[in-house]
């Protein structure tokens, strides 16, 4: 071991003149190709010699000749040897990975809702016989200025282990573990911690609290047929972050997500707003909550309900949609309907029929002929809704339709118009229903919702 004294001994020669002997010894390090001197002063066995840190090699030879000045002897040779440091420093802590407290795999940078981490590494030293042992840290700074946990084992044969967490609390994890054997002297750790490379920051994520999620906000959507906006502020999570958002939907005040005939109308990902318009009905009640899931896994709480009536009456140009049935006879004549079917919210059908070919006739029009045959009007407190029947058509684009509106509540006052501003692709009005057959007599279908742009209600 260098830096070690190692006393040298050999049988002392003899002259047959009775000169003086003295002795030269030599050291070589690569098995006999050169040699040094490391003394040429002894006139007797032994020779105390101290190796340095150069000279360390496994390829070790000593080799001693004597000399009574007039000539040299021969060499007399040592064994191989070797002249080491001493005891090696254990390698650094190999296959470091990471696991669920139960077994699951837990990559890195992951975020989990388990409170324990299971962290395995395997343990080896230069010297296959020495056992060793390891220092494990676990902190929540990336620098382990701080250590929640720094725990050392005791000796143990060479190999893979693993250590054990104590309940951890929620964070952004990092740990580093080494090694030392029982070689060295008590707490001798002079050498580096292995450690996992850093994913997102962090070696692990640790999330059991549940993201909190206000209850979303409805409005009518402003689309043919029935639907409903829905929208939500982000939900708040303080360590994972939030994964996707979780909607419900269901005709009755519903408590559970899971209870009947509550409909999970979607998963969604990066977003605060959603459109429903998938089996809705009109004017109906409706109720919506919605649950937020977090990276780790965790749900929020349901939340509160939000209700919505949807739009009284379908925009699809579909004349089923309405309750009044009365097209013939046809007759000038009018007719106010009350709808109370189907347990929905009562409300009250305005229909007016036109007298067969009772038509306006321009001949500065290119389309002469023209018969509007049926006018229907019905209302909630955020839209009011027309349907139109007009018969005889000879030219689509030519169709036009307007409504004005007496907000003032005396005639010729405070009026607002509305326009279909029909035109060779249907128009605005025109386009909400689905509304033409192109043929002599051709009819058209136009069905619309008037929307107060002032948001007050009719």
């Amino acid at each position: 071991i260098y830096n070690t004294p190692v006393g040298i001994t050999w049988n002392n020669s003899t002259d047959a003149d009775g000169d003086s002997i003295k002795y030269i010894i030599e050291l070589s390090t690569n098995n006999g190709s050169t040699w040094s001197v490391l003394t040429d002063t002894p006139t007797a066995s032994p020779f105390g010699w101290v190796p340095a840190a150069e000279q360390i090699s496994n390829q070790c030879f000593i080799r001693i000749k004597s000399t009574d000045t007039f000539s040299v002897s021969s060499s007399s040779q040592s064994q191989v040897f070797t002249i080491s440091s001493g005891n090696e420093s254990p390698n650094l802590p190999s296959a470091l990975a990471q696991y669920t407290s139960v077994g699951g795999t837990w990559a890195t940078g992951d975020w989990k809702s388990y409170q324990q981490i299971r962290a395995t590494f395997t343990l080896t030293d230069p010297d296959g016989s020495d056992q060793v042992r390891f220092n494990i840290q676990f902190s929540t700074l990336s620098n382990f200025s701080y250590n929640h946990i720094s725990a050392t084992s005791a000796f143990m044969a060479q190999g893979a282990t693993n250590y054990l967490t104590t309940l951890l609390p929620d964070g952004t994890w990092y740990w580093r573990v080494r090694c030392g054997d029982n070689s060295a002297a008590s707490n001798d750790w002079n050498y580096s911690y292995s450690s996992m490379t850093v994913v997102s920051n962090r070696h692990f994520g640790i999330d059991v609290s549940s993201p909190v999620l206000s209850a979303p906000t409805l409005a009518r959507a402003h689309i043919m047929g029935i639907g409903v906006d829905v929208s939500w502020s982000v939900a708040v999570d303080t360590y994972s972050g939030v994964a996707n958002y979780k909607i419900y939907r269901a005709t009755y005040n519903f408590s559970s997500t899971s209870g009947p005939n509550v409909t999970l109308l979607g998963t969604l990902t990066n977003a605060t707003t959603h459109q429903d318009s998938s089996g809705l009905s009109a004017n109906t009640t409706y109720f919506y909550a919605m649950t937020a899931v977090d990276n780790a896994g965790n749900t929020s709480l349901k939340t509160s309900n939000t209700e919505i009536r949807t739009a009284r009456i379908s925009i699809d140009g579909n004349a089923s949609d309405w309750a009044t049935a009365v097209e013939s006879p046809w007759v000038n004549e009018s007719t106010t309907t009350l709808v109370s079917t189907g347990g929905k919210t009562p409300y009250y059908e305005w229909s007016w029929r036109d007298k067969a070919w009772e038509r306006r006739t321009d001949s500065s029009q290119n389309s002469s002929n023209f018969d509007l045959r049926f006018f229907r009007v019905a209302a909630d407190e955020e839209y009011i809704y027309f349907y139109t029947k007009s018969d005889n058509l000879t030219d689509k684009n030519y169709y036009h339709f307007a409504v004005a509106i007496d907000t003032g509540g005396t005639t010729g006052l405070d009026w607002l118009g509305d326009d279909s501003n029909s035109n060779t692709n249907g128009g605005a009005a025109m386009g909400l229903g689905d509304e033409y057959v192109s043929s002599i007599k051709a009819a058209a279908l136009v069905a619309f919702r008037y929307i107060s742009s002032a948001g007050t209600d009719f």
